[in-house]
């Protein structure tokens, strides 16, 4: 998670909201941008638009997956029936997805391990889904921090 990725915010709004921000491009692997404020319909990162589209903020439980020394490390969402499905059709390296479950794993690393103890979150809501032209995907969940 050393990499450094550039987030511009536009067309402010009202006041920032904080998230952890997954980012998830076409031609990379997924990221996490742990806390960011978002106060606006758009954000642009890394030279890449992506706008806000009409997804509810409830898409479903999810557990941030960390590691035995609390490193987040991914994100485990179970799609809620009326969730997003282009969750179920995530074309991106790092993004494991169970169709059948309605399971979405995305791993911000090679290593595809976490200690499940320390990934039990169970939280909801916070989800915010952006889309960019070329189909890359944005998605905020409330902060792994806020445990």
């Amino acid at each position: 998670m050393a990499d450094r990725h550039e987030l511009v915010l536009t067309v402010s709004v009202k006041k920032a909201e904080e998230f952890a921000l997954v980012v998830l491009p076409r031609s990379k692997p997924a990221y996490l941008i742990p806390k960011i404020g978002i106060h606006s319909t758009s954000i642009e990162i890394d030279g890449t638009l992506y706008a806000q589209t009409k997804a509810a903020d409830w898409q479903g439980f999810y557990d941030w997956m960390r590691t035995t020394g609390g490193e987040v490390v991914g994100v485990r969402l179970w799609l809620d029936e009326d969730g997003d499905k282009r969750l179920l059709a995530i074309q991106c390296d790092g993004v494991e997805v169970d169709a059948t479950r309605r399971l979405v794993q995305i791993w911000f690393t090679k290593l595809r391990q976490c200690d499940q103890s320390q990934s039990d979150d169970q939280d909801f809501g916070g989800n915010r889904l952006f889309r960019s032209f070329d189909g890359s995907l944005a998605l905020t969940f409330n902060s792994p921090d806020s445990r």
